[in-house]
C-alpha cells in the first residue's frame, strides 16, 4: 500500500491466504483469492469516534445491494468462528457498541437517537 507499494507487493506473495473487501474491484481484490463486496457508507451503521471525544452512530440511509456486507457484519461472522466462546462477541454489536462507550456513560442506543452525534468523554 502506498507509500511502500513494492513492500506491500512483496510480502503479499508470501501469504498463504489473502481475503480483501471494498466496494470497488482494485487492484488488491485482484490479487485476493477471494474478496468480499462491502457496502458503502450509505448502507450500513457506522461508528465514528474522534480524538476530540466526540462519537457519532450514523444509520444506514438505503439497504445494501444484493449479498453485500458491512465491516461489523464480517468481523461477527468470522469472531464466530474464530473465538465461538468469547462472551463480549457473543452479546453482539450493540452490546459491544455499549462496552466501548461505557467510560462515557453513554450507549449505544443514546447515540443512535442523536444522529448529529454526541461528545462522549473518555472515548479516544
Amino acid at each position: 500500500m502506498w507509500p511502500n507499494s513494492e513492500d506491500f507487493l512483496a510480502s503479499w506473495k508470501h501469504l498463504d491466504l489473502v481475503v480483501n473487501a471494498d466496494i470497488f474491484m482494485t487492484d488488491n481484490c485482484r490479487m485476493a483469492a477471494l474478496m468480499l463486496p462491502f457496502c458503502i457508507s450509505l448502507e450500513r451503521t457506522e461508528f465514528r469516534a474522534y480524538g476530540s471525544g466526540y462519537t457519532q452512530l450514523s444509520q444506514p440511509a438505503v439497504p445494501p445491494l444484493h449479498e453485500f456486507s458491512s465491516g461489523v457484519d464480517i468481523i461477527y461472522a468470522l469472531a464466530s468462528k474464530i473465538c465461538p466462546d468469547d462472551p463480549l462477541f457473543a452479546q453482539g454489536y450493540e452490546k459491544n457498541l455499549d462496552w466501548i462507550l461505557e467510560p462515557s456513560g453513554l450507549t449505544g442506543a443514546e447515540l443512535k437517537n442523536h444522529s448529529g452525534g454526541l461528545f462522549a468523554p473518555g472515548i479516544k
